[in-house]
């Protein structure tokens, strides 16, 4: 129990205290042990067990000194305390200090940081608003430049739409100067062709009227050809031109410019058409009439073409004709990038049905070998034309003799006795009726010569006057002889 107790802090002190008084009393060692480096409780026990008959001044003096030893102790005590605390304070105050010297160093290094922040964001803020300012002038620098481009497009424009309003002008003005000369020039080349077109009216009028006598064929200018340049001219390549039906449905005019690519190749269908004057018999040399071609067939392919059909005898067909038209065709397979300028136009006395004749002429163009100007006229021996309508007489030389009739058979009833002469005419057959006709009857396309109008069987006006009906194979026909189809 009382080692226990001498671990407290209070008997320490006593244990302090004896060990002093020990040693004032020279009791240095107890049992060669040192008592200030002994435990307390050792010191205590050496301390009782030290003498203890002392004197009294010993006594005073032990007292003394242990008060003052107990003394000094505390005033230690006291001091280490104060050391203690003083110690305390100034750690206190040191970490205070280090504290507030951290603090002022997190505020500076806040500040600092803050300060850097801020300058950061003021750099961008500058950055960004010289970057907007910088964006504004080179947009306003674009917008300007944009501008002065657009300006200058502008005037470019105008400049150019000014330019091109001064050529428009110019050209129309070029434009009207060159149509007002063309037309001046056409006006003349109108005018020359009409005066050399009335010169050849005139002349072919003349040789419309010729006398004939007994040459079916004669030169026209001495053989020339009377083309102009215009005539002769190729700008236009190949070409064929047949002039519409005249008033009396009669074919009258067929002008070509022709080269060996306008030839047929296909074998010709039969013809349809029934010219004006087509009044066809048959003579001991062969038929009168023939559908005589203006331009022959195997030249430019015109067949069933009204307008390149007339009714022409037989000798003017072939050979008149058809040797000169042998003769092109020669020399178009001769020389196959060469041309021929071809004309053929039936010549008419007034009103007549028939031609009188036929003028041809044709030249070469890029080559030589084709060159005439003849007239033809539309006869046949032995037989008297009446050209009004195409009726004819034959001679006795070619009429073919009628077939002898065939010799009755003996009668085997006795013959009635005559009847006793009667002064009454037979009676006589109807003669058809003038005007309105049953034209119907043909079941062919039929057209009205003076309104220009075809009809078709079925139609109302399908029935007319026979002396202004004109009849036609086909429609085709119709329409390329200048008739319309009717509307009812």
């Amino acid at each position: 129990m009382v080692t226990h107790q001498l671990h407290h802090r209070p008997w320490r002190r006593v244990a302090k205290a004896a060990a002093t008084l020990a040693l004032a009393l020279g009791i240095g060692t107890a049992g060669g042990t040192d008592l200030a480096a002994a435990s307390p409780v050792a010191q205590v026990q050496a301390a009782t067990r030290a003498p203890r008959v002392l004197t009294a001044s010993q006594r005073k003096a032990a007292a003394t000194k242990a008060a003052a030893a107990k003394k000094a102790a505390l005033a230690k005590q006291a001091a280490a305390k104060k050391a203690a605390l003083a110690k305390q304070a100034a750690a206190k105050q040191a970490a205070a200090r280090k504290a507030a010297l951290a603090k002022q160093a997190a505020a500076k290094k806040a500040a600092a940081r803050k300060a850097e922040l801020a300058k950061q964001a003021a750099a961008k803020k500058a950055a960004a608003r010289k970057a907007e300012l910088a964006k504004q002038a080179a947009a306003k620098q674009a917008a300007a430049r944009k501008a002065a481009l657009a300006k200058q497009a502008a005037a470019k424009q105008a400049a150019a739409r000014k330019a091109a309003l001064a050529k428009q002008a110019a050209a129309k003005q070029a434009a009207a100067r060159k149509a007002a000369l063309a037309k001046q020039a056409a006006a003349k080349r109108a005018a020359a062709a009409k005066a050399a077109a009335q010169k050849q009216a005139k002349a072919e009028q003349s040789l419309a009227y010729l006398k004939y006598h007994g040459a079916q064929t004669v030169n026209v200018n001495g053989g020339k050809p009377t083309f102009t340049t215009a005539d002769l001219s190729t700008k236009r390549g190949s070409w064929q031109r047949f002039a519409n039906l005249d008033a009396l449905n009669r074919a009258v005019d067929a002008e070509a410019l022709m080269n060996k690519a306008m030839m047929p190749t296909a074998k010709r269908q039969e013809l349809t058409w029934d010219p004006t004057g087509w009044h066809n018999k048959k003579l001991k040399s062969g038929y009168l009439y023939n559908r005589s071609h203006l331009i022959g067939y195997q030249l430019t392919g015109q067949n069933n073409n009204p307008k390149n059909l007339i009714t022409g005898t037989r000798s003017l067909n072939s050979p008149a004709m058809l040797r000169y038209e042998d003769d092109i065709a020669y020399f178009m397979k001769k020389n196959p990038r060469a041309y021929v300028r071809y004309s053929v136009r039936p010549l008419y006395q007034g009103k007549n049905r028939l031609a009188a004749g036929v003028h041809m002429m044709a030249l070469g163009v890029g080559a030589r070998g084709v060159s005439f100007n003849v007239y033809i006229f539309n006869v046949e021996a032995g037989v008297k034309i009446n050209y009004a309508d195409g009726t004819s007489v034959v001679s006795a030389a070619e009429t073919i003799p009628a077939k002898p009739a065939p010799k009755p058979k003996p009668a085997t009833k006795p013959a009635a006795k005559p009847k006793p002469h009667s002064t009454s005419k037979p009676k006589a057959k109807p003669a058809p009726a003038r005007g309105k006709t049953n034209t119907a009857a043909t079941r062919r396309i039929i057209g009205n010569r003076k309104s220009k109008i075809y009809h078709v069987p079925g139609q109302a006006g399908y029935k007319m006057s026979s002396s202004n009906a004109v009849y036609f194979a086909t429609e085709q026909q119709a329409r390329a002889a200048g008739y319309r189809r009717a509307k009812r």
